[in-house]
């Protein structure tokens, strides 16, 4: 029976289409296409379905879920892939073999493909089992060598990824003018702070903007354009990091990339960031000029303390003039003796004339004035130098001899002060002495003249009456003390006035013990005075004895004369004579004690007058008696005699006679004397009479009336002489304004506090500006209420101890805030207390306070401190960037090595596939036009490779330092040049070797031997072709040098090459061999050394180059 006829549109299509795909032996596959998410780049695909046959050859079921290249990643590199997205687009049938052996399978396979509405259909056939070829059998033997040559590759690819990523050097390659980043290590992208996602593939300046614009675009270009490396050190970048933008330095260098066929494709960049040690050398030279600032400032305060001291001192020195010139005027001699034998070094004119002109700046009192020696005089000096306590005493006699004529005597009152330095440490005597020569000889004359009139007493009993009547009416204090004990005979009613018997309960004074009557008199010592008078009969004088001494408190000072009296010819007493001699009167109450004793006499019985000008005669003063009122000289003693020179003065009027007193002043008061009976008195007057230019005088004098009958007869004039009171008062007032100029005008500060609370007598005006108050706020107060801040600052405890201890205390450098002073500001003063006592009891009575403030020398020196430890400081965190710069050297010359010693295994197997590659080519392909010089290309670049990395290696090399050794310099020098023998003759250089005095030298000879042999072989690749070579090396030992200098007469080299010589890779004459190492290296080695190498050249003259090493 037969099937019924049908045509094969009655079929249904997706039945067959079934059948077809599951019976079909060839591989069948349904593929969807996947896009990337813009949705045009067609980037993989998706399976749809596998026949049975297609699920048996790829091992896959139906429908996998992982995408085409996740299953067959592969399919990329080979075009497999490729070949489907091609066909897919085209929608055209497409076919193509393809031999795979990757990811699983291992199969020829024969592939067809066409795009069917949105599916990919791929039909493939297993090529395994079919018979191969001969040409399908060359072509796996070529993938299978290729196969190992890629695995071999990869192997090698991957040790110089793994160099590569783990360098600690930045590492980048960038392509192509935009200068896309191809290749980037991990350390490049942890510094830029981006990942490899953010930078492959992009351009430098688009994945590093914040760079644009810093000037990297023209270093790549120029690197581009020429070839030539470019090396930057501590070149500033902004990089964005961690969101924020930093400024980075890096070293780094820019190297040409090459394609095949020696085409510039790019650029390599080697960087490695710097930005510790930027910042430590900028915040080292920022501190150094810091530092440099500081000392600057320091040294401008140091000019201007310089000049403050220089303008100080040359205060001091007008001071010092002007205390010479005050001193030179001065009326009392005045010298200064420096050192402990006492030479001169200043003495006034008085001084000068007080020796007889023999006093010499420079030389010693003991030579000038020998006859001081005997006279104790020298020995005074010495404990006064030895102990540093003054002296003094009054009216000595002196006996000075004479340039011309015999020795004079004379008496003086004097005093030797110690001057000493800011140490307490006595450096000379200051002398002053006061000529009393006259006062002495008249109160001598006055003692004479007492002692007269108490033998006229003492002749006249009859008289005892008259005269206690004139010592009634005389203002000077009389007593007269009868017997050994001192019973008072009779007191005068100016006695009893001027020592009034507070203690005393009896009624009458008379025949009383004087000590029982005036028990502070022994204290006062006048007992033993009184004693020593009536047991010797010799007169006493006590001179200006304050009268507080028996009457506390009291401001009045008296003056005491005892002289014994006689009886027949034994004395029986002693009669004291007390003058009050305040406010330096007790002259003139001495003359009017006179005058109104003698005008009594006169006046009460003229049988007395012939004795009253007797006393008259013997009296100090000058008297004269004026009659009537023309004032007529009726009588004038010897004394006036002498002071107003003239003859036949008597009964004529006192204007003829002296024509100079016929004044209205003098006259008038003469007059006013005899019309109003008034006393009128005169004080220290100049003396009218005195010669033109002569030494001036002076006068105190008296005119009273007196009278006859009861009626005014004339005028009585009692004059006299006080030149001396008056000069020796300038004299003090002098010394005293010199003492107060001194005071005011002292470099040092100083105040005077009296009493328990400390109250303030004397403030200068330096201590003044010290204490912050004027004298009106100070002078008077205590200084604990003036000086409040001053409470609890330790003040009131040292002040205590100096008045409690009585002893000098000296504080340095005391800190103290005053009120003038900032909240945060403390002065700095150095202070001496002086305990100041009473004379007579010996008792702490005051403080003085000499302060000199130190604030600037205090603070500068607390500076000075500081900036040491600032400086020690910043000495640590050099020595800590130091060690950190050091690791980090370390770690490049490891990484150097490192490198260099793991490149070379991959160099070496580049060659070795070079030499099988060579082997292996047919010899046609040998032939070919571009082969043997691509061959030549590559083998050269291995072998620059190879020197390179052997350069690097020598490199890492120079910093381990070679142990010196004693060596003899001719021999090395001998040993080089014959290694170098072959070179000098082929190229006819006449060398010539001078070595002295380097037998014995000690060195790191492989070091020495290094630089030597670098130098010579230059000084003979380098000469210059146009005239005959010569080398020349000069060397030369000393105890801790060896000078090694090789010259030629070569090429030369000019400035700019000069500055480029010793660097790393620098070839400046291209036309000689050479890698640009060895000069660099012969530096290296030179200062690895302790050595140093420099060189002096001239372009056409030839070249030196000179090393010192230490020996």
């Amino acid at each position: 029976m037969s099937a019924p006829a049908s045509s094969f549109s009655d079929l249904n299509p997706a039945g067959l289409a079934e059948v077809l795909l599951t019976t079909s032996l060839n591989g069948t596959l349904l593929l969807r296409p996947l896009y990337a998410a813009d949705g045009q780049e067609l980037v993989d695909f998706a399976w749809e379905r596998l026949n049975p046959a297609a699920q048996q050859m790829l091992n896959l079921p139906e429908r996998p879920t992982a995408s085409f290249l996740t299953l067959f990643p592969t399919a990329q590199q080979t075009g497999v892939f490729g070949f489907y997205r091609d066909a897919f687009q085209s929608g055209q049938l497409a076919q193509r073999q393809n031999l795979y052996q990757y990811d699983g399978l291992d199969a020829y396979y024969i592939l067809q493909a066409q795009r069917y509405e949105g599916v990919l259909v791929v039909s493939f056939a297993d090529g395994n089992e079919q018979s191969r070829t001969r040409v399908e059998k060359a072509l796996r033997e070529s993938q299978a060598r290729e196969r190992a040559a890629r695995a071999a590759a990869e192997r090698q690819q991957g040790e110089l990824k793994r160099v590569f990523e783990q360098a600690p050097v930045a590492i980048a390659v960038y392509r192509g003018p935009q200068y896309i980043i191809e290749l980037a290590n991990p350390t490049v992208c942890r510094l830029w702070g981006r990942t490899p996602e953010q930078i492959i593939g992009k351009g430098l300046f688009e994945a590093l903007p914040e760079v644009a614009g810093m000037g990297y675009e023209q270093l790549l270009d120029g690197v581009m354009a020429t070839g030539k490396p470019y090396v930057a050190h501590a070149m500033p970048a902004v990089h964005e990091r961690d969101g924020r933008r930093d400024t980075v330095y890096w070293d780094f260098v820019y190297v040409a990339m090459y394609e095949a066929d020696g085409s510039i494709y790019g650029a390599m960049v080697v960087a490695t960031e710097v930005t510790e040690q930027v910042l430590a050398r900028q915040q080292v030279q920022q501190l150094n000029e810091e530092l440099e600032v500081r000392v600057r400032a320091r040294t401008a305060e140091a000019h201007a303390a310089l000049r403050e001291a220089q303008d100080q001192r040359e205060q001091q020195q007008e001071q010092q003039n002007l205390l010479r010139q005050i001193l030179r005027q001065v009326p009392a001699s005045v010298a200064t003796l420096m050192g402990p034998e006492h030479h001169f070094a200043f003495f006034n004119h008085r001084y000068y004339t007080l020796t007889g002109n023999r006093a010499a700046l420079g030389r010693k009192v003991a030579d000038v004035l020998p006859e001081l020696m005997e006279q104790g005089f020298l020995s005074l000096l010495d404990r006064v130098y030895a102990t540093g306590e003054a002296f003094s005493d009054q009216e000595i006699s002196i006996v000075l001899e004479q340039p011309t004529g015999p020795a004079s005597q004379q008496y003086i009152d004097f005093s030797y002060q110690p001057l000493t330095d800011r140490q307490g440490q006595v450096q000379g005597i200051l002398v002053f002495i006061l000529d009393t020569t006259e006062q002495v000889r008249a109160r001598r004359q006055a003692d004479t003249l007492q002692a007269a009139a108490l033998a006229a007493v003492q002749r006249r009993a009859q008289q005892r009456q008259e005269l206690y009547q004139i010592f009634a009416q005389t203002p000077v204090a009389i007593v007269l003390l009868r017997e050994p004990d001192h019973r008072i005979d009779y007191f005068n009613p100016a006695f009893e006035e001027l020592f009034p018997p507070e203690e005393w309960a009896g009624r009458d004074m008379q025949g009383h013990v004087l000590a029982e009557v005036y028990p502070r008199i022994k204290l006062a010592g006048l007992v033993e005075l009184l004693d020593r008078v009536f047991e010797t009969g010799e007169p006493q004088a006590v001179l200006d004895m304050p009268l507080a001494n028996l009457y506390p408190g009291s401001p009045r000072y008296v003056t005491f004369t005892y002289q014994a009296y006689r009886e027949e010819g034994r004395i029986v007493g002693v009669a004291a004579f007390a003058y009050d001699v305040t406010e330096q009167v007790v002259s003139r109450r001495d003359a009017e004690i006179m005058q109104a004793a003698l005008l009594a006499s006169a006046q009460r019985s003229a049988e007395e007058r012939q004795e009253l000008l007797a006393l008259f005669e013997q009296a100090p003063v000058a008297v004269a008696l004026l009659r009537e009122p023309d004032h007529r000289i009726e009588y004038f003693n010897t004394a006036f005699a002498e002071l107003y020179p003239t003859q036949n003065i008597l009964g004529r009027p006192v204007v003829e006679v002296y024509p100079g007193m016929a004044s209205p002043d003098v006259i008038g008061r003469l007059d006013r004397v005899y019309t109003t009976g008034e006393t009128y008195q005169g004080l220290e007057q100049p003396l009218r009479t005195a010669a033109p230019g002569g030494k001036p005088r002076y006068i105190t004098f008296t005119y009273q009336a007196y009278r006859e009958h009861e009626r005014i007869a004339g005028v009585a004039v009692f004059i006299h002489e006080v030149t001396e009171q008056v000069l020796a008062r300038e004299a003090r007032e002098a010394q005293q304004q010199l003492v107060e100029a001194v005071f005011e005008q002292s470099p040092t500060a100083i105040w005077v506090a009296e009493g328990p609370d400390y109250v303030f007598s004397i403030v200068n005006p330096l201590m003044e500006q010290i204490l912050g108050r004027t004298q009106q706020q100070l002078i008077g107060k205590p200084y604990f209420e003036v000086m409040t801040e001053l409470t609890s600052q330790g003040l009131p405890e040292l002040m205590r101890q100096v008045w409690e201890s009585g002893e000098t205390l000296s504080v340095k450098e005391m800190p103290a805030r005053l009120n003038y002073h900032q909240p945060d500001e403390v002065g700095y003063f150095s202070l001496v207390f002086q305990p100041l006592r009473d004379e007579a009891q010996g008792e702490v009575i005051g403080i003085a306070c000499v302060a000199v403030e130190v604030t600037d020398q205090v603070r500068a020196r607390q500076q000075v401190q500081q900036l040491n430890q600032e400086m020690q400081l910043t000495n640590a965190e050099l020595h800590d960037t130091n060690a950190r710069l050091i690791r980090t050297n370390t770690d490049l010359d490891t990484f150097v090595y490192t490198a260099s010693h793991d490149l070379k295994a991959p160099i070496s197997n580049i060659e070795g596939l070079l030499l099988a590659l060579r082997q292996q080519l047919p010899p046609e392909a040998l032939e070919a036009p571009l082969v043997p010089r691509l061959f030549s290309m590559m083998e050269d670049s291995v072998m620059r490779f190879q020197q390179t990395i052997g350069h690097l290696t020598d490199i890492s090399q120079l910093q381990q330092a070679e142990a010196p050794e004693t060596i003899d310099l001719s021999d090395l020098v001998a040993g080089v040049r014959l290694d170098l023998a072959p070179l000098i003759e082929a190229a006819s250089v006449a060398l010539s070797v001078t070595v002295e005095d380097c037998q014995a030298v000690r060195v790191a000879p492989k070091t020495l031997r290094s630089v030597v042999y670098n130098l010579l072989s230059n000084a003979v690749k380098y000469r210059a072709p146009d005239r005959p070579a010569q080398v020349q090396l000069r060397a030369h030992c000393t105890p801790t040098q060896l000078v090694l200098a090789v010259q030629d007469n070569g090429l030369g080299l000019n400035t700019a090459q000069q500055a480029e010589l010793f660097g790393m890779f620098r070839r400046l004459h291209v036309h000689v061999e050479g890698s640009g190492v060895g000069l660099f290296m012969v530096k290296r080695l030179v200062e690895n050394a302790g050595g140093t190498i420099t060189v002096e050249s001239q372009p056409g003259v030839g070249s030196t180059f000179t090393v010192l090493l230490p020996a």
